[in-house]
């Protein structure tokens, strides 16, 4: 009863697939036995298509090489900067040790502007590896790639070598070919053309020029003038300068806050470099007995004026030197010994002795 009820079941079922036809229960048995035997067939033919189709593929790769290496180029003839495709491929059994060498160190006269690589990966049962280069020629003529070596290791354990093809390629200049004996490939020279300028440039320039003019001129004219005033100030004389440097002195207070040996380096500086602006004798640099004979044999000095300075001089000497500390009225001595000499060796003196008419350069207060 189970059965049967089943096989109705099953019969209503291909009813609703072919229409919603009834059949007899003789015939649905019979349809059954159809498609499983249709079903059957089906599967066995795709496994024997399955079956033929990794029969072939096992006989193209046992008909291939263990090893299949190649060079080629998409092009063997180009132009002068047109890029040539140069590559290798490397196709080998899986179970084989094999790796595609580098060729750029062989390829020479034409320039590598690019270069890459594929794989290596595995295709149809074979590992395939390819390599690429860009290359460019910057000079017509012929070119070879000698071949590249490849080594492996064969099923035995043995060291292969496989060597590409050699590889020809001819670069023309890209020009065309032109019939020989005509002149095609002349072209005559243009003539001259005049280029129109319009007014408003010549008119920027020159007046261009004439600012450039005007303002060398305000320049030569400030520069002039400025020469001109310098050249009429006449300098300072000697002893007015001595007479300044003597105040500046005087202003420091060096003597009354106990810096004597600084006060004494000062005051002969300023006498030494007064001698040598008044006389043009050397004296800031030299020593005292350097300078000496030069005053004693010097027609610009009285007797009593030579004494004074020498005295002066070796004073100062003691004091930077020797280390002699005078007080303060030895000090003031010395200074009014200065500035007798200044006064009555100066540039249009009238008489002798004029120490008396300087009072802005008179000696310091004496000590209480």
């Amino acid at each position: 009863m189970k059965n049967g009820a089943e096989l109705n079941a099953g019969s209503q079922r291909l009813d609703r697939i072919f229409g919603g036809q009834k059949m007899p229960r003789g015939k649905t048995k019979v349809r059954y036995t159809g498609i499983a035997v249709g079903l059957i067939l089906c599967i066995v033919c795709s496994t024997c298509t399955v079956h033929r189709e990794d029969t072939a593929t096992g006989k193209n790769n046992a008909a291939l090489p263990p090893v299949q290496f190649n060079a080629l180029v998409d092009k063997a003839t180009a132009s002068v900067g047109e890029v040539i495709t140069f590559t290798l491929t490397l196709n080998h059994d899986p179970v084989l040790s094999a790796h595609l060498p580098d060729a750029g160190s062989l390829v020479t006269g034409l320039r590598i502007v690019d270069d890459g690589e594929e794989g290596p990966r595995l295709i149809d049962n074979r590992m395939v590896h390819t390599k690429w280069y860009k290359l460019q020629p910057d000079v017509p003529g012929s070119y070879i790639i000698p071949p590249v070596k490849l080594s492996y290791t064969d099923q035995k354990g043995e060291l292969k070598e496989l060597l590409s093809p050699q590889i020809f390629i001819e670069v023309t200049s890209g020009a065309q070919d032109k019939p020989s004996g005509t002149d095609a490939d002349i072209i005559d020279i243009k003539p001259i053309q005049d280029i129109p300028r319009p007014l408003s440039h010549l008119f920027l320039s020159a007046a261009l020029v004439l600012v450039l003019l005007l303002v060398a001129g305000i320049m030569f004219w400030l520069h002039h003038r400025r020469t001109r005033h310098l050249t009429a100030a006449p300098p300072k004389p000697a002893h007015q300068r001595a007479f300044e440097e003597l105040d500046a002195l005087n202003r420091d207070q060096l003597l009354e806050k106990g810096i004597i040996r600084e006060y004494f380096f000062r005051l002969s500086e300023i006498f030494r470099r007064y001698i040598e602006q008044r006389f043009h004798i050397p004296a800031v640099e030299r020593t005292t007995e350097e300078l000496l004979p030069d005053i004693i044999t010097s027609r610009e000095f009285s007797s009593a004026i030579k004494a004074e300075i020498r005295d002066i001089l070796r004073f100062a000497d003691l004091v930077k030197f020797a280390k002699v500390c005078p007080d303060k009225n030895t000090a003031d001595s010395e200074y009014r010994k200065i500035v007798r000499v200044i006064e009555e060796t100066r540039e249009g003196a009238a008489a002798p002795n004029t120490a008396g008419n300087a009072p802005h350069y008179s000696p310091h207060p004496a000590a209480n």
